[in-house]
């Protein structure tokens, strides 16, 4: 596509999904935020969590970004945040790091439409990305087996410290082997995220589809949503109504 655009004479910058910034001290975004620019454009709207949902896949997708002098027709209309999200805030209550907190919730505004949503502790999140922990997913085979000691504020030789020094060595071999250099180890708040469930679905093997997750905390044998929290829900729809 930048290719396309550049011999029609549009100057266009590609920037990949995993893109990050240069510096010792980096911090917790890259140059442009492909979740606002995905709302912006009219692809996606805000979850409670911050992510940027779509009807069909709900947080299940990435985004990368074509900054662009072609001139381009804005989309009709922004999607709503209720459009997608229903509320249920299982996002929040299934973060191990506690790092997502509503109260206050971030607001911005894009094209003349308020949205809100939690604010992430970034420092947290990390922790539990990265693997530095045993709470991210315990029981899971693939859980982390050591709990890395949390610094304030880490430079970036301290993060390099605790990541390639510290952290569980299954988790620091796979990454070299298979080249999954800073791929998230927690993603919870993806995980139980309920919109676009029916597309995750729709990946599993024939036999396993019919049923659902047998052993799933969202989703029923017979592929009914969990109403786990009712009373988190009330809240997060009254977020929702900008209440």
């Amino acid at each position: 596509m930048s290719n396309f655009l550049e011999e029609r004479g549009y100057a266009t910058v590609p920037v990949p999904a995993r893109n990050c910034a240069i510096g010792a001290r980096k911090p917790a975004y890259a140059m442009i935020s492909f979740r606002h620019a995905a709302v912006a454009a009219g692809l996606a709207t805000f979850g409670l969590s911050g992510l940027a949902l779509t009807r069909k896949y709900g947080n299940r997708q990435r985004f990368i970004a074509l900054p662009t002098s072609a001139p381009l027709r804005p989309a009709d209309r922004l999607l709503e945040q209720a459009e997608v999200c229903d509320g249920c805030l299982e996002c929040v209550r299934h973060c191990p790091a506690g790092a997502l907190t509503l109260k206050p919730p971030h607001q911005c505004v894009i094209g003349g439409t308020p949205f809100r949503y939690a604010e992430c502790n970034p420092d947290r999140c990390r922790i539990m990305a990265s693997g530095l922990s045993t709470k991210v997913w315990e029981g899971a085979a693939f859980n982390p087996n050591i709990d890395v000691p949390v610094i304030e504020n880490p430079t970036g030789a301290e993060k390099y410290d605790q990541v390639w020094n510290q952290r569980d060595a299954r988790i620091r071999i796979l990454e070299h082997s298979e080249a999954t250099f800073g791929a998230t180890h927690c993603g919870r708040c993806m995980a139980f995220c309920t919109s676009g469930h029916q597309a995750m679905k729709r990946r599993l093997r024939a036999e396993d589809r019919e049923n659902g997750y047998t052993d799933d905390l969202v989703i029923r044998p017979d592929g009914r949503l969990h109403p786990i929290e009712p009373r988190a829900g009330e809240f997060g729809r009254e977020l929702l109504a900008g209440h």
